[in-house]
């Protein structure tokens, strides 16, 4: 049954009637808002956000015009190439990027912890470590000037990756996708951005890993099962397994990202 699911879900659903992953992408282009995902240090995706309209911030009948003239052809591609639509890109990184963007965010999230220890340590303050980035006052402000400079960076290799297209963006293999075969980096001297049709970014998603869930949840009641003998009571104990297992996951993922993109836990929904 629940292989059935799956593949409904993946076939059918996803493709016809709604798809998670590509509304998220188009959330993006509304809000203006471009993300990379990093699942290794050198290997991730980038979702390709930037507006194709003068601004993001306005009202939803301006919005309804836009979006209209987007149907219609009167506006630029929302692709990265603004050529065409692709908008998601599979990357591999050059070992500079990787060591420019680590220097970066330690000195930001040092910065940020440094502000939360010095106001930990005034007169009646609570002691507790830095959750997500829950800073008030000049701190909070001096984080979201050290965003702004790392997003600054972070925009400046996109503006680069357009000037270097041809190079930069390719098709990837068949035979290299299908078995994850990386490039020769040792060969280029930029970044490389494989279009990826398929928005691979939800393999570090759970919406991603269903199939590998499945396999667990299918192991787990299969112990269960042979451990007390009853087929209820496996059901019910892989049930309650698995709810708090994605319960931790939700809460974790949520500290980190809030880590990550320097943004304070109290904005995420």
């Amino acid at each position: 049954i629940a292989g059935v699911q799956i593949f409904y879900k993946k076939a059918i659903h996803h493709q016809w009637v709604e798809d998670p992953c590509g509304q998220f992408v188009d959330l993006l282009s509304l809000a203006n808002i471009s993300c990379i995902v990093m699942d290794t240090e050198y290997h991730g995706w980038y979702l390709h956000g930037e507006s194709v309209h003068k601004t993001a911030d306005t009202t939803m009948l301006e919005m309804a015009k836009q979006l209209a003239d987007e149907e219609t052809g009167s506006t630029q591609k929302r692709g990265l190439s603004g050529t065409d639509e692709e908008q998601v890109f599979e990357i591999y990184v050059q070992t500079e990027f990787r060591k420019k963007y680590d220097e970066i965010f330690r000195n930001t999230v040092m910065g940020a912890q440094a502000a939360a220890n010095q106001q930990q340590r005034k007169p009646g303050a609570k002691s507790r470590p830095l959750q997500g980035n829950s800073l008030g006052g000049e701190k909070l402000q001096d984080l979201v000037v050290q965003k702004h400079e790392l997003n600054v960076w972070l925009e400046a290799f996109i503006q680069d990756v357009k000037l270097k297209a041809p190079e930069v963006i390719r098709n990837q293999e068949l035979l290299s996708k299908a078995l994850a075969i990386p490039p020769e980096m040792a060969q280029v001297q930029h970044s490389v951005f494989f279009v990826d049709s398929g928005n691979g970014f939800a393999a570090v998603m759970p919406i991603g890993q269903e199939h590998r869930l499945l396999v667990f949840d299918i192991m787990l009641y299969t112990i269960c099962n042979l451990i007390f003998e009853d087929i209820f009571l496996a059901a019910l104990l892989t049930y309650f397994i698995d709810g708090l297992l994605l319960f931790v996951r939700s809460t974790l993922a949520q500290s980190n990202l809030a880590k990550k993109t320097l943004v304070d836990e109290r904005f995420l929904i």
